[in-house]
């Protein structure tokens, strides 16, 4: 984990590049497809909804947000992460150890 943050912190961006659009719908689409064999076998759930459109660099934020859900579902050992915003706003981001039963017990969806 160590050397992955190493390599994500001494990577370099060309001065040159702006920055540009980026959807973070389509980023964590990416990074649930680079996960899909860690989400099936630790049987984790990702959900999200209507994530904006933010100036960055795409390749950076699916690096982040890849680490960050990859840590969560190895080293917690969390089965549902949930994150979007309130309609005011305000963001949210949730983790949780256990899945929602059928009487729909988990507090964060």
């Amino acid at each position: 984990m160590l050397q992955k943050l190493l390599q994500y912190a001494e990577t370099r961006i060309d001065p040159e590049a702006r920055w540009q659009s980026v959807n973070v719908d389509s980023v964590l689409e990416t990074v649930k497809s680079n996960l899909n064999s860690l989400v099936e076998e630790t049987d984790a759930d990702l959900m999200w909804h209507q994530m904006p459109v933010i100036s960055g660099y795409s390749v950076r934020l699916i690096c982040l947000f890849q680490n960050l859900i990859g840590n969560a579902i190895t080293i917690a050992g969390v089965c549902v992460l949930a994150f979007g915003f309130l309609r005011n706003g305000t963001p949210l981001f949730g983790l949780s150890p256990w899945k929602t039963t059928e009487s729909g017990s988990n507090p964060l969806m």
